[in-house]
């Protein structure tokens, strides 16, 4: 009969004892580390502040397209850190865009999902699902949901 002798501990070898050690000691180090004391930063203010268009192009009624900015055009937002967005929105009379002419001030909200911000209820055609933004750095560039739109509008962030 095979009788086993549960009382007794069983004892490891130096260089086992030496392995459990340093492995526990990495382990910890991995831990410290990845587990960085600064929080992530969340909400809007990383991206919050004045944004001017520097780019702002669209096909125009001729071919060639239409550079609104180099027409006299203007595009401004201000994000704000309670998702609320003002700006003011200029397309000249008489440049060949297809945009209508306009001169206003315009109010609203943004949504932010991860690295796409999209305007809502601003009543001008941001607000349209055509024009979302990728917000990188300091820019808001609008993505291409519509693969024969060439519209491009770029904001760079106002330090």
């Amino acid at each position: 009969m095979l009788r086993h002798n549960f009382s007794r501990r069983k004892s490891y070898s130096l260089p086992a004892r030496y392995f459990r050690a340093t492995l526990a000691v990495w382990l910890f180090i991995i831990v410290i580390v990845t587990c960085n004391s600064n929080d992530p930063v969340t909400g809007t203010e990383p991206i919050a502040g004045l944004y001017v268009a520097t780019t702002f192009t669209e096909p125009g009624q001729l071919n060639g397209g239409v550079g609104i900015l180099a027409n006299g055009g203007i595009l401004t937002a201000r994000l704000g850190s309670n998702y609320e967005v003002e700006g003011r929105l200029l397309i000249p009379d008489n440049i060949g865009s297809n945009f209508a002419p306009t001169d206003m001030s315009f109010s609203g909200e943004f949504n932010l999902n991860g690295d796409t911000l999209r305007f809502l209820n601003t009543q001008t055609f941001l607000d349209r699902d055509l024009y979302q933004f990728l917000v990188s750095d300091t820019r808001l560039e609008n993505l291409f949901l519509d693969p024969r739109s060439a519209i491009t509008i770029i904001l760079d962030k106002q330090q």
